[in-house]
């Protein structure tokens, strides 16, 4: 059997967004964009919230993170219908929120470990 030869890393640095879209089935498969800073990094769009967040507004964050952690607690525990895709973007953004969280509060042990955070929510 041959081996097949593919540079992903290369066919990334050389083409747009949509194109990698268009060839990716996970990315073809997202029902909105992902969560990203722009380019000056003053700005993150929470994907989960579909929603921009001055990074430099340190009490905007407490109301962000209750609303992504509800947004995961939704998406991993409703009855009906468990949505692994949203539960995994509202993780993400979770995440961020809480290194931003670190570098801006008083107490940054609280917000070291996200995953802990949330499981804490889903056992409420």
């Amino acid at each position: 059997m041959t081996e097949v030869q593919f540079d992903c890393d290369k066919a990334l640095k050389t083409m747009s967004y949509r194109e990698a879209e268009e060839l990716s089935p996970v990315l073809a498969s997202l029902y909105r964009s992902p969560s990203m800073y722009d380019p000056t990094r003053c700005v993150f769009y929470l994907s989960s919230l579909d929603e921009n967040v001055d990074v430099s507004d340190p009490e905007h964050f407490y109301d962000l993170l209750t609303r992504v952690k509800d947004a995961y607690k939704r998406a991993c525990c409703d009855a009906k219908y468990v949505n692994h895709s949203k539960a995994f973007s509202a993780r993400e953004d979770f995440i961020v929120l809480c290194g931003l969280m670190m570098q801006h509060s008083e107490e940054p042990e609280k917000y070291s470990d996200p995953d802990e955070l949330l499981f804490e929510a889903i056992r409420q």
